[in-house]
């Protein structure tokens, strides 16, 4: 009977821990596209999660993107929240070239201000039309010194496009975490000059993609889209 005792154990523990190691390791998200591909920009809220964790080369992202051509938003990694954007330099990569020759594709940077939980931070990222795109973080183009401006594509794409707003882990050691992070106020750029925009809510036709779903929280799909993980 001990005997039998000790194996459930083992057995316990060995399940406990392929659990928790199927859970690291492995990119994880939630993510929503419009139906619609009429769009050229998008502009939303990010409301800062609380109870964080991201270590070992673990990152939260919480990005909004055109497409799959442009994604940028805020980044949490090594201790320290970070803007960034990326607009091609995975499709660059793809083309067997060097890191260094796709660099211009991908740009992050520590916020000078470190954010507390609950604050807002806003993101907007414009389709210019002609294959270069700007992106604001509260309204500014203007990050620890370096101006991103107008970030060129990789690639050319249409002028209007979808648009998607995601949450993002990418979890190396079973430990990462965080509560209540949203995304809300979201709107859609409707028109080339920026004049009419569009609100992001339970009306608006949206198409599901995501990866791991099982590892999140869903508190809300959209209107806002808020999590935990």
């Amino acid at each position: 009977m001990k005997k039998t005792f000790l194996v459930l154990l083992v057995f316990i523990a060995s399940l406990s821990a392929s659990l928790s190691a199927s859970a690291a390791n492995r990119d994880s998200w939630i993510k929503w596209y419009t139906q619609s591909s009429t769009y050229s920009g998008i502009v939303g809220e990010l409301i800062v999660p609380s109870n964080v964790n991201a270590t070992n080369s673990s990152v939260l992202n919480f990005q909004l993107g055109l497409g799959d051509y442009v994604e940028g938003g805020i980044s949490y990694t090594a201790g320290k929240y970070k803007a960034f954007i990326n607009t091609g330099f995975h499709a660059c990569k793809n083309t067997g070239k060097s890191d260094s020759e796709c660099a211009p594709y991908w740009r992050s940077e520590f916020l000078n201000v470190q954010p507390s939980p609950g604050e807002k931070i806003t993101v907007k990222i414009v389709n210019n039309g002609n294959s270069t795109f700007d992106f604001y973080v509260n309204g500014s183009r203007v990050i620890n010194g370096a101006d991103w401006g107008t970030r060129k594509h990789f690639l050319t794409i249409p002028a209007t496009t979808q648009v998607k707003q995601m949450h993002i882990t990418t979890d190396t050691d079973g430990k990462t975490h965080y509560s209540n992070a949203s995304w809300q106020n979201v709107k859609m750029r409707a028109n080339a000059s920026g004049s009419t925009y569009t609100d992001w809510n339970s009306s608006t036709p949206v198409i599901a993609a995501h990866q791991n779903q099982s590892d999140f929280i869903i508190h809300s799909k959209y209107d806002p889209l808020k999590t935990s993980r």
